[in-house]
């Protein structure tokens, strides 16, 4: 291969954005070290810029190990905070026709060291028990405390205790782990390189 020929196909090879196949060629055609061959497409390459003519295709960006574990972070995230808006939805669904009714804590249930609070309250005439599913350590509750129950008017068994804890917890934990995950997730990406 000619020099005007070897010339000619590591330009083509630049302008095809295969960078590293052109040093592969400069190295193999005229039996230099990798650095010389580097050297060498780099001055090619310098000269097409200063021509004004190079327009190589953009790298496609390809995942290394790293990212692709903080797009595994990012897509966990995601999965995260869209459990955590389906929880808030259905709080919402459930509680958007819900009447507000007295109540009070008549007991508790207990798992390991854990109460959670077993409610007595009326709902039309009748006494109605309502049993906690949260439960915490130490508890929230009072045993005789009078709280307020939120009766679904269209659904009487859809009951809730109206408190943050017993609403929204799995909306909190939910949306804080996935809003970690998907922050690690993007700042990760952003650092790879992937946007």
């Amino acid at each position: 291969m000619t020099e005007f020929e070897l010339k000619n196909k590591v330009n083509e090879l630049l302008h095809q954005g295969k960078k590293i196949e052109a040093i592969k060629l400069a190295r193999e055609s005229l039996n230099i070290s990798l650095i010389e061959a580097k050297d060498l497409v780099m001055m090619a390459e310098a000269e097409l810029k200063a021509s004004g003519l190079y327009h190589p295709p953009a790298a496609a960006f390809r995942p290394n190990s790293s990212a692709f574990i903080f797009m595994i972070f990012g897509f966990i995230g995601v999965i995260f905070l869209i459990t955590a808006v389906f929880f808030y939805w259905k709080d919402y669904k459930n509680t958007k026709n819900s009447i507000p009714v007295p109540g009070v804590v008549i007991r508790f249930q207990y798992q390991g060291n854990a109460t959670s609070p077993v409610v007595e309250y009326q709902w039309n005439g009748n006494k109605r028990i309502y049993s906690g599913d949260v439960f915490s350590s130490p508890s929230a509750f009072i045993e005789g405390e009078t709280v307020e129950m939120l009766v679904n008017a269209d659904r009487p068994e859809i009951v809730v205790i109206n408190q943050i804890a017993e609403r929204y917890l799995l909306v909190i934990v939910f949306g804080f782990i996935g809003l970690i995950f998907t922050f690690i997730g993007g700042v990760g990406l952003k650092a790879s390189g992937f946007f």
